[in-house]
């Protein structure tokens, strides 16, 4: 190719650029919408990136036209930050400071046609008002009131002429996949490797209740319960604490009740970590509030239940429990066993840690006195091991109506 026909060749790319970039300002709202959820949810390496849509440029697409284009196009997150766009509390209860004075909504063009700019955690993300309205009942009711009240709506900070709504109750991770999750579909949480992000999971479904995003819902808990149970042992004390939150807010209830005693089991109680998903909602501050009141209910009565069963320890053997059925020497060897029980079985449990281990985790310590080796008969000795499984049964059923708050 010749120097002249590269040059044009280049030349014809360059004006195609440049008319898709000029184009991108003449889409339809058929087309917006289209591409809304390809173009405007990509994030940036430091997450949300704001991505707004250029004004109308005046002319015929000079240089300096597609350069304003451009511009307008990558405005950087900083200008998001120094906005300090207020606080949103809620649909009812939301608190906006003055904003600038902003131009009323194009005459003839819905409010819910119109882009809105979500601030989370200094992280910005570009939406329709329409595409989170059909998603969210949380967004459903707050245009609703913005609708009513288009002085408050007219008096939000803008970002290149959008209204900014900050939200404070969960966090941009959240915000992100439970909004792709929404649009996009479910495999949003899929990485390359095929595996599901258990944190990423958590974020999603916190935000989709607080936020109200009920079509999304469903899957979500069923990844939620997968991805837990495949990662449950490699969970962090910080993700424990968070997915029994969660569990707690969402009602489900295999993962509750795992994770209720899991968290009982740590001493002391990981204060900072089950509010890590707290960001002042009503509904987490409620959820956490009464996730910490159940735990301290059930360390005392655990705690008791596990002594009395130790200062009754010896009933395991009292003959009116067992009464022998073996009619050879196994008799005697449980009369033996019977006889020496009393001061054998205080010995061991104490050499044992197992009295110990009840302290922490008495579930644990009943699991290990049901399979103590104590000398009897074979039959004798699942009588033994059923006793002290029926207490361990017992236990459990105390501690999941515990994490309940019903017991």
């Amino acid at each position: 190719m010749s120097e002249s026909d590269a040059a044009q060749s280049s030349a014809a790319r360059n004006d195609g650029q440049m008319k898709i970039s000029r184009n991108i300002t003449d889409l339809t709202d058929r087309e917006i919408i289209a591409i809304e959820a390809l173009l405007l949810l990509r994030p940036s390496k430091g997450g949300f990136a704001p991505k707004v849509v250029a004004p109308q440029v005046a002319g015929s697409g000079t240089e300096k036209g597609d350069a304003q284009v451009q511009g307008a196009m990558e405005q950087p997150a900083e200008q998001v930050a120094a906005a300090t766009p207020p606080t949103l509390v809620g649909p009812s209860g939301s608190t906006e400071g003055p904003g600038p004075e902003s131009p009323i909504t194009r005459p003839g063009r819905a409010l819910s046609d119109e882009l809105v700019v979500i601030n989370v955690q200094q992280k910005c993300l570009t939406l329709r008002w329409s595409t989170l309205k059909e998603h969210s009942q949380f967004f459903a009711e707050l245009i609703q009131d913005y609708e009513q009240d288009p002085r408050r709506y007219a008096g939000l900070p803008r970002i290149g002429g959008k209204p900014v709504v900050r939200l404070g109750t969960v966090s941009a991770k959240g915000v992100q996949n439970v909004v792709v999750a929404a649009i996009k579909g479910m495999s949003n949480f899929l990485d390359n490797a095929g595996e599901v992000r258990h944190e990423g999971i958590v974020d999603a479904l916190h935000a989709a209740y607080t936020l109200r995003f009920h079509g999304v819902m469903a899957d979500l808990v069923r990844l939620f319960q997968s991805a837990w149970k495949k990662h449950r042992a490699a969970l962090s004390v910080n993700d424990k604490a968070a997915t029994l939150v969660v569990a707690h807010m969402c009602g489900v209830v295999d993962v509750l009740e795992t994770s209720f005693y899991e968290i009982l089991r740590i001493n002391p109680l990981p204060m900072s970590s089950l509010q890590r998903l707290n960001y002042g909602s009503a509904i987490h501050v409620k959820a956490t509030h009464a996730v910490l009141k159940q735990l301290y209910i059930a360390r005392d009565i655990v705690l008791e239940e596990w002594r009395e069963l130790m200062d009754n320890a010896i009933a395991a053997f009292d003959a009116t429990h067992f009464q022998c059925p073996s009619f050879d020497g196994g008799a005697q060897d449980c009369a033996r066993a019977k006889a020496t029980a009393a001061a054998a079985f205080k010995m061991l449990v104490s050499t044992a840690g197992i009295y110990e281990l009840g302290q922490v985790d008495p579930l644990g310590a009943l699991e290990r006195l049901s399979i103590m080796q104590t000398g009897l008969c074979m039959k004798c000795q699942k009588r033994y091991a059923e006793f002290w499984q029926s207490k361990k049964i017992r236990l459990q059923e105390l501690i999941n109506g515990l994490s309940h708050g019903t017991a």
